[in-house]
């Protein structure tokens, strides 16, 4: 099961992700959104210190059905466009 994440960014907005890898090399822990986009590039000590500070939570998820799936990859992506008004 893949646990998903929310940071809070320094603006205010909130984004979702989920653990992806950590560097060998920098020892540097990324984060992508549902559409596998860079989310977050932090280190270990920051992303405890996001947990500490409740800028980072695990969010509570339930198995997604494939329905679910595409109405959250929609809705991500009309968040995400720009507005035309």
């Amino acid at each position: 099961m893949c646990d998903w994440l929310e940071f809070d960014n320094d603006d205010g907005t909130t984004i979702r992700a989920r653990f992806t890898w950590i560097s060998p090399a920098t020892g540097r822990y990324l984060f992508t959104t549902r559409q596998g986009q860079k989310a977050l590039d932090t280190t270990l000590t920051r992303l405890a210190d996001q947990f500490v500070n409740d800028t980072a939570r695990r969010i509570d998820t339930k198995p997604d059905p494939i329905f679910d799936r595409a109405i959250g990859d929609l809705m991500d992506k009309l968040e995400a466009s720009p507005t035309t008004h």
